[in-house]
């Protein structure tokens, strides 16, 4: 990723690589912390925690993803749904 992009295209990259995570996962749920983890292996500058907070607020509004918060407490849990994929598959 580069260094040099515009505000609005590292939001959107941001958002591409939680969905490209996410769709890695076959289904399965993926950790909060884990998903940012991954999301930093690959992005520079690496995002800050509101960055990735705000990506994963703009992907559940466009129901691009799900979450469940476990019974037992500890981090929410994220999925990729179908609109996900449509969104993902658009921006590949």
């Amino acid at each position: 990723m580069s260094y040099n992009m515009s505000p609005e295209d590292r939001s959107k990259n941001v958002r591409i690589m939680i969905l490209r995570a996410l769709d890695q996962c076959g289904g399965y749920m993926l950790a909060e912390n884990t998903l940012f983890v991954q999301l930093n292996i690959e992005l520079r500058p690496p995002a800050a925690t509101v960055e990735f907070s705000a990506a994963l607020e703009a992907l559940s509004a466009l129901r691009a993803v799900a979450s469940v918060r476990p019974e037992l407490g500890g981090s929410l849990q994220w999925k990729i749904t179908a609109q996900g994929r449509a969104v993902l598959a658009e921006n590949m």
